[in-house]
Formats: C-alpha cells, structure tokens, sequence
C-alpha cells in the first residue's frame, strides 16, 4: 500500500501537471518558426519553474540530509565538480553521479541532497559532476564530460591522489543513459569499468518506441505532458541529439552490445513512462551474461528516489541502493 506521503506528492504533481499541459499547449500555437531545439529547451525552462517538487527540493537543503555530511568543491580538469561524503565515507571507495534533467537542466545543487542521503548509506565517496548541457552542448558533450570525470576518479579521492580500491557509476533520468552509455563507451575504449553501476528511471532509448510512452501517458505526472511529442519526433527532435542518430548505441544503450558490463541495479517505476526502458534493456543485459537486478517500483513518480527523506518509499529505495554498493565494495566478491 502506497504512503500518506506519496499520495500527497502524486495529488500536488497532477494539480502541476494540468498547469504545464496548459503552458505547452500555449507555446506549440505560439511557437511559429521557431526550432524545435529552441522548443524543447523551452519545455525544460517551463518544468523548472513549476513550483513542485522544485520547492520540496528546496526545502531538504535545510533538513537534517546534510548532518554529518561534507561537500568539498573541485575542479575536474575544467568541470565543476563536488566531493559529497559521510563521516564513514571510504576514500578509495568511489562513486560518480550523474544527475537527470533530460539533458537540459539539473546541476550539482538539485541533486546534492539525494547524494548526500546515498553517501551515508553507502559508505563510498560521491563525486557529482556538472556536466554540460543542450541544447548549447549537444551530443556527445554531456558524455565526454563524465568519461573525463570517472578516469579522474579512478586516480584521485577527496583526499589527494590516490588509486581507487572500488569504482561505481550511478544516474537518475538522462544522468540513468549518460551511466550505461559510459558503460559501452568504457568498453570502447579498453578502459577499466566500474565494479557495478545504477540506474534510477533510466532512458536506454531515445527513440521513444517503447510501449509504455503510451501505456504510461496518464500515470507518469512527470513525464506524461511530454509524451506524445517525444514519440512523434523518434528522437530526431532532440535538442540533447541535435540530429544525431537516435538509434547510436550512445545514445540509445538499449542498441548496444552489452556483453560483458558490469554488474547492474536498475530502479524504475511501473506509473513512469519510461518503465520499458528498463525492463527490456535488464531483459538484454541478461540474455548477454550480465549480472542484472530490475526493481519495479508501484505507483511510484520519476525519480522518486529524489524525495527522501520525505517519502518513506524513496529512503527505501536508496537503502537499496547503498546495499548493493556494500555488497560490490567487498574485494574479491
């Protein structure tokens, strides 16, 4: 049975929900000639100004989330990055975020909070990354920048230079893609790959073909409003691709060869319409040798997990997450 709490967000996201349909429409009779770059770069700037959860966010800065937690700064090589660890944070155990926000928006403050909640119960060092963003820094600019940061992770902690014991890569929403399309790119490149990796409602393909864009339309409150544009471009829309191939591997994970990553937990919601995105790139993986969990989540948001501490649902999740990030810290597992 649901949470008090989750109903609460799910009744507040519906009321927000009706509010951007209202402003999309409004801007599709308005847009006249305008690009659709320019268009879905809009669309991000709408979303973020819907007061919820922009506002709940905003509030878990000055909750008890940052007890016991340190945020130390740091220039990766021109990327702004930040250290994020617990009191029991091992610095040779280390893990690279990469936040969401359909490659448009998010930095290193909108998720600060869930990394903060991820460190204390994982007992790894967090290093989120400020990548660049479309439309200005479309494909491949988002990915070069996280390639740059875990390579850089592998040989330096928050405490000086040092050679990581244990590496892991995790993302929610595009940070999800931006996490398994490193994977492949790391492959590419004959670099080591992290001991495991998580996805938190990942998009594994950009072509928006999966069933569940459909299916899902009117139980995802997040995503939904957004739907039936996405399928109709197949992609080839994206301000994030800019007319790249929607069906490139780097892109579109889901396309890929996935023979030989490394062990994966994905986390995604059964009302979110990108739940078959999961679900078939864990049925690839698995069919290809790789190590796969699938949790499906009822009735849960987007990213849910971005609500703890608020929603009971959320802390459990990434309770999970710090579990698994324990078991694949042991050496030798």
């Amino acid at each position: 049975m649901a949470s008090k709490e989750l109903s609460m967000i799910l009744d507040r996201l519906k009321r927000e929900r009706d509010i951007l349909a209202d402003r999309l429409k409004s801007q599709e009779e308005t847009k006249g000639s305008d690009s659709a770059f320019k268009f879905q770069k809009t669309w991000g700037k709408l979303q973020l100004n819907i007061e919820f959860p922009k506002i709940l966010f905003n509030e878990l800065q000055d909750t008890d989330v940052f007890k016991d937690i340190e945020v130390r700064k740091i220039d990766v090589e021109g990327l702004d990055c930040e250290w994020i660890t617990a009191s029991d944070s091992d610095p040779d155990i280390r893990l690279l975020y990469l936040h969401g926000g359909a490659f448009m928006f998010g930095d290193l403050d909108t998720h600060r909070h869930l990394c903060a909640q991820l460190a204390k119960v994982s007992g790894c060092s967090i290093l989120s990354v400020d990548y660049r963003l479309a439309p200005e820094n479309p494909f491949p600019a988002a990915l070069e920048d996280c390639i740059k940061a875990y390579m850089w992770m592998q040989k330096n902690s928050y405490l000086g230079v040092s050679d990581a014991r244990r590496v892991f890569i995790a993302g929610d929403s595009a940070g999800g893609t931006l996490t398994l399309t490193m994977l492949l790119k790391l492959k590419q490149l004959n670099i080591t790959l992290p001991n495991a990796a998580m996805t938190l409602s990942a998009s594994a393909d950009e072509t928006r073909s999966n069933n569940s864009w459909v299916s899902r339309e009117n139980t995802d409150f997040m995503l939904g409003s957004f739907a039936p544009a996405l399928r109709k471009g197949a992609g080839k829309e994206s301000a994030y691709l800019h007319g790249h191939d929607p069906k490139d591997p780097l892109v579109s994970p889901l396309f890929g060869k996935l023979e030989g990553l490394p062990p994966l937990l994905m986390q995604v919601s059964d009302a979110e319409c990108l739940r078959d995105d999961s679900e078939e790139f864990a049925k690839k993986a698995t069919k290809a040798g790789v190590d796969v969990t699938l949790e499906i989540w009822p009735e849960m948001v987007h990213v849910w997990q971005a609500f703890a501490p608020i929603l009971p649902e959320a802390v459990e999740a990434i309770n999970n997450l710090g579990a698994f990030i324990r078991k694949h810290s042991v050496v030798d597992i």
